[in-house]
């Protein structure tokens, strides 16, 4: 149903209920103002510049992640580096395995 067959459908409704007699052309002007009413309603009562809480918080969660995955790369360098510094080899030459194990191909 399109949105103004759905406002016209709606206004026909209430105006009956209420007993208020209208002519077609005034009811699509009624079904229009209303539509444009609801159109305006988030703007007009600032809703729209309210940041939706689910928004706010997958936004937060991204961030939270893009930090975790910083600190991670940050420590798998520092134990590269760590592991060079021992065994005198280059950042390139260390293998790390998910399991933790770090390889040196020399």
């Amino acid at each position: 149903m399109s949105n103004n067959i759905y406002w016209t459908v709606s206004m026909e409704a209430v105006l009956d209920e209420a007993g208020v007699a209208v002519t077609p052309d005034q009811l699509h002007a009624i079904a229009k103002g209303a539509a444009d009413a609801a159109a305006m309603e988030s703007e007009a009562t600032g809703a729209c510049y309210i940041p939706h809480p689910l928004e706010a918080e997958v936004s937060a969660l991204k961030h939270r992640v893009k930090e975790a995955r910083a600190e991670t790369e940050k420590q798998r360098d520092d134990f590269v580096k760590n592991i060079c510094m021992r065994h005198r080899c280059e950042p390139h030459q260390v293998h790390l395995e998910g399991n933790g194990e770090a390889t040196i191909m020399y």
